[in-house]
């Protein structure tokens, strides 16, 4: 798929990352890029907006009714330290 999809992505960035619950990481260290042909570099993500990280976690934001996506917490984040993380990522949603 990952393939398929560097051949076809036309005039957009890709990326490839894991889903381990540590969206900082899965998001950075763990990405790969396929960037547009336009581009001379990957584009900037923001990862201290991601509101998980620590493995394993992660929000249900629909049930939270969390509106933009944050877990119903306060982002950025302090650090991308697991104990920084939201109180409300849960192992199981």
């Amino acid at each position: 798929a990952w393939e398929f999809a560097k051949e076809n992505q036309g005039y957009v960035d890709l990326v490839l990352h894991p889903n381990t619950g540590c969206m900082h990481d899965d998001h950075s260290l763990r990405a790969t890029w396929a960037v547009a042909p336009t581009q001379d570099e990957a584009p900037v993500i923001n990862i201290m907006e991601f509101p998980c990280n620590f493995p394993a976690t992660g929000c249900n934001d629909t049930a939270l009714g969390s509106n933009p996506p944050s877990c119903l917490c306060d982002t950025p984040l302090d650090s991308d330290a697991p104990e920084d993380s939201c109180m409300y990522c849960t192992r199981w949603y």
